[in-house]
């Protein structure tokens, strides 16, 4: 059996660059997954029926930044030198 689960440490993961996004609760797994996995992202979800609707929220991070604003440009379609963007992201 393949285990592609990548661990990082506590210290690892205090620098790495998150932020936090809804999912349509009628978004299939399968393609959140893909899209976590195109991007060479992490996730941790953070509540199954999130505030927003209901929709599950996940946190994504990565050790690279460039990778969470690309995602993020994508997941909001907008570009990655979207103020909003920027600000979504924290460590």
């Amino acid at each position: 059996m393949s285990n592609n689960i990548i661990r990082i440490s506590d210290y690892q993961y205090k620098l790495a660059y998150k932020a936090e996004i809804d999912i349509a609760h009628d978004c299939p797994i399968f393609e959140f997954m893909s899209w976590v996995e195109k991007y060479g992202l992490s996730h941790n979800l953070i509540k199954s029926v999130g505030p927003a609707g209901g929709n599950p929220c996940f946190e994504i991070y990565s050790m690279d930044k460039n990778a969470v604003l690309a995602a993020l440009s994508e997941h909001h379609q907008t570009h990655t030198g979207d103020k909003f963007i920027h600000e979504s992201i924290y460590q």
